[in-house]
């Protein structure tokens, strides 16, 4: 686990994805070989395109929804992924209120958006085969770490030879308590305080539909 202190703004997620991509090619050359990257959209997929194209690496999108506390959708307790597959804090949602009733019907609504989801960003194919692979899972930061630990552990039902989770700002406490979910976490800043994770970025805006689909599409010619 390799962390950093550093809290200089990065210019933009593109810039942010260099850099980690420099961070990222100190990777042996054996295990870059069977590397596949896995964007959480939206925000992740500027990101890992940036480390795709700098070492050219297969790239694809996991679909996750972060399931948000009544009437403060920002706070996560919990998240879900592709397949169905869910994660719920039971004491968080215990601490917020979330009734099991909320939590279903959270569930089947995000689960309908990451169908439209897949449909529009996999045109419905499903995951590579993540089977002895190394997998390097990317978002645009690190805040409570609930989507990150979901497709962590979504992963890891694929049978994957490693997960390494790659980020460019972090809350060092999150990734402290993730480090038993993944083999690595590779992460260039862990400002403490930490703030919000566009507190980092000198232009963070939102990301598009679009935008992802024109990255995806780009990726696919990166791979002889």
């Amino acid at each position: 686990m390799r962390l950093r202190t550093k809290t200089e703004e990065f210019r933009d997620r593109e810039q942010a994805g260099r850099q980690l991509a420099e961070r990222l090619a100190r990777l042996p050359a054996d295990q870059l070989k069977k590397t596949l990257l896995l964007a959480l959209p939206r925000g992740g997929v500027p990101i890992a395109f940036e480390v795709a194209q700098a070492l050219k690496l297969p790239l694809s999108v996991l679909i996750i929804r972060k399931i948000g506390a009544p009437k403060h959708a920002e706070y996560g307790i919990g998240a879900v992924t592709e397949e169905g597959f869910y994660w719920v804090d039971q004491d968080a949602a215990r601490l917020v209120g979330a009734s099991d009733q909320y939590l279903q019907e959270t569930i089947e609504l995000h689960r309908a958006e990451i169908d439209r989801r897949l449909s529009m960003f996999r045109h419905g194919e499903p995951l590579p085969d993540l089977k002895d692979r190394i997998v390097i899972l990317v978002d645009d930061g690190l805040a409570t770490g609930v989507t990150a630990r979901v497709a962590a552990r979504f992963v890891k039902t694929k049978h994957p030879e490693k997960v390494i989770l790659a980020l460019p700002v972090c809350a060092r406490d999150t990734i402290l308590d993730l480090k038993s979910e993944v083999d690595d976490v590779i992460c260039l800043r862990t400002p403490k305080p930490f703030y919000a994770v566009g507190r980092y970025f000198k232009n963070f805006h939102q990301v598009s539909n679009h935008e992802v689909l024109q990255l995806l599409s780009r990726s696919k010619g990166l791979i002889a």
